[in-house]
């Protein structure tokens, strides 16, 4: 497979996961503009319990990387008993993983919050949130184990029909609960929080119904069960995925280190976080399918022993990725005032300091792609979870976050210490193209099955 070929298939991959991806960040961003016209507490609220969530939602990513991987490569090798039995095991491993998790937030919801803001307004607001989305955090899990499966077997589309009804049903429930409408009264914050569970519980049983339906070629079977007393396979799927939830989850906490030292800054400086957060993960959304479409091409050819189309396919996603953040970060600088404008009630002053850090956000971001590309669309593919797991470690905690405190204990303006995360950004990928054009990282990782 030449590139331009390549390209031309990772194309028709991307688009839908890069749109469903777009509308689950715009969703979230949908979220802090319906409750904006209650101020600054509550962005900073619906924020800080949308970061908590999503740090846990990125922890158990890691087993739908691993899936994703897994499938790739079986998929590759045309071995459907691999797929159906290591969807099962990723779906066992989650739900026992995630059960301690969800009682835990239940029960201490307001001491999370209170990590990461001081305000007694925001905690209260950000635990009530919290505590009703925990329904929508079980339905993520699932959400995240078949889809992974779906797409690195070529599915897209039906992930994304089903994801674009599910969102415009959540927008729809938003304005209802948040607002009120007949019978049913404004709620507020609490109104976000039910829509968004509501929403997802739809969202799983749409997807898990369609699957049935068409006996999924990913769906396990009761003979799969079988693959539970295997300790080989069980060895194989855990040495994969525990690895990558380990790594997800260094990086995840460290996002919300960086939540922490904001709310430390101000309330203000918190809210303008929650508010451009979305923002950004709206435009790497763009890119998160050209690196899902990377991880399943290089996979597929990892799997068939093709290192050499795999490195092509590689070098290629490394470079165009990145020149094409850049140009849609410039797009985004260019019209930075609309992108904002749906915020116009937090105040003037407040706007002015956002519209510096999105400038500085959009000019950057390619940064953010290149590492997410080299990362988790070549890098992991040959297994190389331990190398990603200890530049990314050293990247955020040695370099980005003690930067970030320090800028923040030396009480420097709000728009410095942002720019300091981006430290990370660049030692990371130093260390990243470091090892793809070694080539060391090309390796075939699942076994074959009969």
């Amino acid at each position: 497979m030449q590139l331009p070929n390549a390209l031309k298939t990772s194309f028709a991959l991307a688009w839908p996961i890069s749109i469903q991806q777009v509308l689950m960040t715009v969703l979230g961003m949908v979220d802090v503009m319906m409750v904006g016209h209650l101020g600054n507490a509550a962005v900073a609220a619906v924020g800080l319990g949308n970061r908590i969530q999503f740090v846990i939602i990125v922890i158990f990513a890691g087993l739908g990387t691993a899936l994703s991987i897994l499938v790739a490569q079986y998929w590759g090798a045309k071995n459907i008993r691999g797929i159906r039995n290591s969807v099962l095991l990723a779906t066992i491993c989650g739900s026992a993983l995630l059960a301690p998790v969800v009682v835990w937030l239940w029960l201490q919801a307001e001491v999370v919050v209170a990590w990461g803001s001081p305000d007694q307004e925001v905690i209260a607001l950000g635990a009530n949130y919290l505590r009703l989305t925990l329904i929508a955090l079980i339905c993520s899990l699932f959400l995240i184990i078949f889809e992974a499966a779906m797409r690195s077997v070529g599915e897209v589309k039906t992930p994304l029909a089903i994801s674009t009804a599910a969102i415009a049903l959540n927008i729809v429930l938003n304005a209802v609960f948040i607002f009120g409408w007949g019978p049913i009264p404004a709620m507020g914050v609490a109104g976000a929080a039910i829509a968004t569970s509501v929403a997802r519980s739809l969202h799983v049983s749409m997807l898990l119904g369609f699957m049935l339906w068409r006996r999924h070629v990913t769906l396990p079977r009761l003979e799969n069960l079988a693959v539970t007393n295997s300790l080989i396979a069980w060895r194989r799927y855990l040495l994969l995925s525990l690895p990558m939830m380990v790594n997800f989850g260094i990086w995840s906490c460290g996002t919300f280190v960086y939540v922490m030292l904001y709310g430390r800054v101000s309330t203000e400086a918190l809210a303008i976080a929650s508010m451009l957060t979305p923002i950004e993960g709206a435009m790497l959304a763009l890119f998160f399918g050209m690196s899902s479409a990377s991880a399943i091409l290089v996979g597929q050819k990892l799997g068939a022993n093709d290192h050499q189309q795999a490195w092509t396919l590689a070098r290629g996603f490394a470079l165009y990725n990145p020149a094409v953040a850049m140009l849609v970060g410039i797009v985004l600088a260019l019209n930075y005032q609309y992108v904002l404008a749906p915020y116009a009630a937090l105040g003037e002053e407040t706007l002015r300091l956002a519209s510096q850090i999105l400038l500085m956000m959009a000019l950057l971001s390619w940064l953010k792609v290149t590492n997410m590309t080299l990362s988790m669309g070549i890098l992991r593919t040959g297994g190389q979870n331990r190398y990603c797991l200890l530049s990314d470690t050293f990247g955020m905690w040695c370099v980005g976050i003690p930067m970030t405190w320090l800028a923040v204990e030396m009480q420097w303006p709000f728009i410095w210490v942002y720019f300091m995360v981006y430290c990370e950004e660049i030692v990371k990928a130093i260390l990243f193209f470091r090892k793809l054009f070694s080539r060391t990282w090309m390796h075939t990782i699942a076994a074959a099955e009969h």
